[in-house]
């Protein structure tokens, strides 16, 4: 199957290209040589050390210094292999960027091929749907036409890899060569005879030596280092926790301080890949699931909180190194070198037999049929292998949050299902659900000591699950997006045929209820973790040409709308008496599960354009096929009705250092009703029309009011909660605030800082000669309230806009806006003439938000609304507010 990822991803360079400094190190090591003949050297710089370092290394430099003769060869070949690396790199660089033109070149036919394909295959059934006695589609032929010319592009790119290979095995080969050299010289400075009789001060430890000095690299010979070191005391590491634990029964009798020690000792080393997975190669996880199982809060009274903690450091070490060892990835842009190198080396052999990718597959397969496992702990309370197994993942990431589970786990190696962890486990969920009816796991002292009483004391694997889970990792994205072959079907957003659900969907509404009948999962944090998580696998790839990551980031968002707003729908009455499906005015379930509101704003930022469209094009089916989102009319209905998504969002006041969801998505919306304003106003405009910028305004106009506006038959708590956020929007246009930066905004200062500034600031606050503040009185007056955030943003939006405008534009006599019965001022001319404070710096407008904060924002509007002849522009700003009304008339009826 041909891949769709552009040149530069598909076919990388190498990331070890050699420092400036390569030849310059490689002189350096031979001047170690010659420095190291001064009889004197090592005397002189041992008289700088201390302590344990002059009492470890002292007698060893000495050794070296004695067989330096012999030293001075294999320094040399060191220093040839460096310039050998150097020179092989540097011309493979240019290959590679040939190939990556080449590549390139085959997406780029392949697309212009496949869009003039499906286009004559769309005109095709347009003529059929037209004349159907006339014509006929052949869609046998064009679904042919397809497949060959993806069946050309895999044949091409096959081609290309070949080479591509090619030229990386030669790096690849001058590489272990230079790791080889130096391995070669590493051992002649400290043989296993020269070590075996170090003196008093022991023997050096060659692994050790060799891991400090190259185990920063980030290529094969670091990496080569870090195995080294990994084979030789990962087993030494598990045969010590072997004997600390045996016997352990209840683990009342495991001695906290050796627990410490070991803790002590190998800790960090399991946060590390090339450790943690030899680790694993010699520890059955059956033996830590078993501790794990055991570890109940009867085993904590009367033990006192050393050993509690103790254990709980020793269980999230060997979490952390569980998650690894099953493909765990390092979430950072910036992951330190051991894991650079380890990428570089997942092609190495991991037991001498199997490479990682095939080890790794059969460690998950055995994951799995421990996972499915009924585990016994000493008081005789049955525990799944799957809760204990994420247990100690979830707690390990508590301790490390930047490891975390990656695609090889959720999706199985090479996307097998046969070895995919992650989905395999909520397969395991649904089907003890249906046979049982219950949950197969209980609470346990694991997770509550982990994460503290308000966390809850889960040992619900789903749920841990994501809490090992990274946002922004490729496999959360795939997991997410991928349909079930399992679960309940259904027909929700599907016309009368019946489907499977997504993953994420079914996650969100399609599990089993955990307690009262009204309270679906997530119980146990609102919603929250999945949330996040959602916010970021919904995220589109920034590569335009990545096709399948762009769906896959479609296909989050339309889930999460469909299980969002199916939850929200269905009818959670219980008792024949009251009604269960409202609590305080607000849908059950969004209540309960707030933080799928929460997260809301950054799941749909990147699908307002989407949004947009579909809210203006009647679609009959939701979809992922195309560039956009895709929303069906009857699930776009729901959303905008008064249990809708829209109206729940708007409960969500903003938490921490997020602004809420609605004040968000809002203000986004105005921002790209901006850049398109300022793109017609820029580019177009001597062939703008007014009705051309009308109908911006009413395509993000009609979303605008949509984040801002509660139905004529939402609660009044609904349509409270949305007053204060129309109340936060306006303060933000009516001070000026510049807009919140566009995408995740979790830890950004900024946003924190306006955040901070509007959460909390309700319709109390604001001027009743500003905004009404009454939601329940007449009608206008409440359309004022309602949707004074929304149009207040958007006009700022336009004026913003306006600003922008160059200069020229406001005296061009050809401009379509311009008023040929009166005189064009340009803005130098007036502006010199009104004496005042102006907006006008000279050479161009100020921003309006800079406008509003110097109070100069009404001699700009004097100035386009009267003074020129661009009435048309104040004819346009109006416009906005008659678009909400109409919207406002026409609510009942959508």
């Amino acid at each position: 199957m041909p891949s769709f990822k552009s040149g530069d991803v598909a076919l990388p360079v190498p990331a070890s290209e050699p420092s400036p400094e390569l030849s310059e190190l490689g002189q350096a090591v031979l001047n170690v040589g010659r420095s190291l003949n001064d009889g004197d050297v090592v005397d002189q710089n041992l008289g700088a050390w201390s302590g344990a370092f002059r009492e470890a290394y002292g007698s060893e430099l000495r050794f070296i210094a004695s067989v330096i003769g012999d030293l001075q060869d294999a320094l040399s070949n060191g220093q040839k292999a460096f310039d050998t690396y150097g020179e092989v790199y540097s011309t493979l660089k240019g290959d590679i960027e040939t190939e990556q033109g080449r590549w390139d070149s085959a997406l780029t036919t392949y697309n212009s091929e496949k869009e003039r394909i499906e286009g004559e295959w769309q005109d095709a059934k347009n003529k059929a749907a037209a004349d159907p006695e006339s014509y006929t589609v052949d869609d046998a032929s064009f679904e042919a036409e397809l497949e060959r010319i993806k069946d050309d592009l895999d044949t091409t790119q096959e081609e290309i890899s070949a080479t591509y290979n090619g030229k990386v095995t030669a790096v690849d080969n001058a590489a272990q060569e230079l790791a080889d050299s130096l391995s070669n010289a590493l051992s002649e400075i400290v043989s296993d005879e020269v070590a075996a009789t170090a003196g008093d001060a022991g023997g050096v430890d060659r692994t050790q030596l060799g891991l400090d000095l190259f185990g920063s690299n980030d290529g094969l010979l670091g990496a080569q280092m870090h195995w080294e070191y990994a084979n030789e005391y990962a087993p030494q590491a598990a045969e010590e926790l072997r004997e600390i634990m045996s016997g352990s029964g209840d683990l009342t009798d495991v001695d906290a301080a050796r627990l410490r020690e070991w803790q002590d000792k190998y800790g960090d080393d399991l946060q590390n890949p090339f450790f943690a997975t030899a680790f694993y190669t010699d520890m059955d996880p059956d033996e830590v699931l078993g501790w794990v199982a055991n570890y109940s809060q009867s085993n904590f009274y009367g033990e006192g909180e050393e050993k509690v903690e103790a254990l709980q450091h020793m269980f999230g070490s060997l979490g952390t190194g569980l998650t690894i060892a099953s493909g765990g990835e390092y979430n950072s842009d910036s992951p330190p070198q051991v894991w650079e190198a380890w990428e570089k080396f997942s092609e190495n052999s991991v037991d001498n037999a199997n490479s990682l990718a095939e080890w790794r597959s059969e460690f998950n397969k055995g994951l799995i049929a421990t996972g499915r496992t009924d585990l016994s702990n000493e008081m005789g309370y049955p525990i799944s292998g799957y809760s204990a197994m994420t247990s100690i993942m979830a707690l390990g990431n508590h301790y490390n949050p930047d490891i975390v589970l990656g695609g090889d786990f959720l999706n199985g190696v090479g996307g097998d299902r046969a070895s995919a962890v992650g989905y395999d486990i909520v397969k395991f969920e649904e089907e003890f659900q249906r046979q049982y009816g219950t949950e197969p796991h209980y609470a346990s002292g694991l997770f509550y000591y982990a994460y503290g009483e308000e966390q809850g004391a889960s040992l619900d694997p789903v749920y841990n699950m994501m809490v090992a889970m990274g946002p922004d990792v490729d496999g959360t994205r795939e997991f997410f997006a991928q349909d079930l072959d399992f679960g309940p079907m259904t027909t929700y957003d599907n016309g009368d045929e019946e489907r499977h659900m997504g993953m994420a969907e079914y996650l969100i509404s399609g599990r089993d209820k955990l307690g009262a009948p009204y309270s679906p999962w997530p119980a146990w944090d609102g919603g929250r973790e999945i949330g996040e998580l959602l916010a970021g696998a919904a995220d589109m790839p920034d590569d335009p040409n990545d096709i399948e990551g762009r769906q896959q980031a479609q296909d989050v968002a339309l889930q999460y709308i469909r299980g969002y707003q199916s939850a929200l729908t269905e009818d959670h009455d219980s008792f024949w008496w009251g009604n269960q499906d409202l609590n305080n005015g607000r849908d059950v379930f969004g209540a309960n599960n707030p933080g799928l509101a929460e997260w809301g704003g950054y799941i749909l930022d990147d699908h307002l354009e989407g949004l947009a469209r579909s809210m203006q094009s009647n679609y009959n089916v939701s979809s992922t096929d195309h560039k956009h989102l895709h929303i069906s009319q009857s699930l776009m209905s729901e959303m905008q009705g008064s249990r809708g998504l829209f109206v729940d969002m708007g409960f969500d006041a903003g938490p921490e250092n997020r602004p809420a969801s609605t004040v968000y998505l809002a203000d986004q919306v105005a921002k790209t009703y901006e850049d398109a304003l300022v793109d017609e106003f820029n580019n177009g405009y001597t062939n703008a029309t007014p009705s051309e910028i009308d109908a911006i305004t009413r395509k993000w106009g009609n979303l605008s009011y949509a984040f801002t506006t509660a139905p004529g038959d939402a609660s009044e708590q609904a349509g409270a909660a949305i007053d204060d956020r129309n109340a936060q929007i306006h303060k933000l246009a009516d001070k000026g605030v510049g807009f919140i930066p566009f995408g995740k905004v979790f830890d950004n200062p900024i946003v924190e800082s306006i955040a901070g500034d509007i959460v909390g600031y309700g319709v109390g606050q604001v001027s009743e000669a500003v905004l009404p503040t009454d939601n329940l009185s007449e009608a206008e007056q409440a359309r004022a309230l309602q949707e004074a955030g929304g149009q207040a943003r958007m006009e700022q939006a336009y004026l913003n806009a306006l600003t922008q405008m160059p200069v020229e534009n406001w005296t061009n006599p050809d401009a379509p806006f311009a008023d040929g019965d009166r005189e064009l001022v340009a803005p130098d001319e007036y502006f010199e003439t009104t004496g005042n404070k102006s907006p006008w710096n000279g050479s161009g407008f100020d921003s309006y938000d800079t406008m509003v904060q110097n109070g100069t924002s009404g001699q700009f509007m004097d100035y386009y609304r009267e003074e020129v002849g661009h009435s048309a522009y104040a004819e346009r700003y109006d416009a906005i507010g008659q678009h909400y009304n109409d919207l406002w008339t026409d609510r009942e009826q959508r």
